[in-house]
């Protein structure tokens, strides 16, 4: 299984434990969501308002045994929206 857009994000964090860290770090709280059996990576970036392409390629790093912190630097769309959005699918 290859990590892409169109995994639920359950599976994701099931598949590979350290992508837990990079759903928390940009601010996506979707460990424990209900959403996130229904829910694959593209439709938690369009619900939280986050960057798809830099999102994925942190998954990526994390997935490979890097801890995924690379690519935030300067990229925090949280922050810019005044802190973690929450999930209209979890309401």
């Amino acid at each position: 299984m290859s990590l892409d857009e169109t995994l639920p994000v359950d599976k994701v964090m099931s598949a590979w434990p350290a992508a837990v860290a990079v759903f928390l770090r940009w601010r996506l709280h979707c460990v424990g969501c209900p959403a996130g059996r229904f829910h694959d990576v593209a439709d938690a970036c369009v619900e939280h308002g986050i960057a798809l392409e830099p999102f994925l390629a942190d998954l990526r790093r994390a997935a490979s045994g890097d801890d995924g912190a690379a690519g935030m630097a300067g990229n925090d769309p949280a922050e810019e929206k005044g802190g973690p959005q929450p999930c209209p699918g979890a309401r």
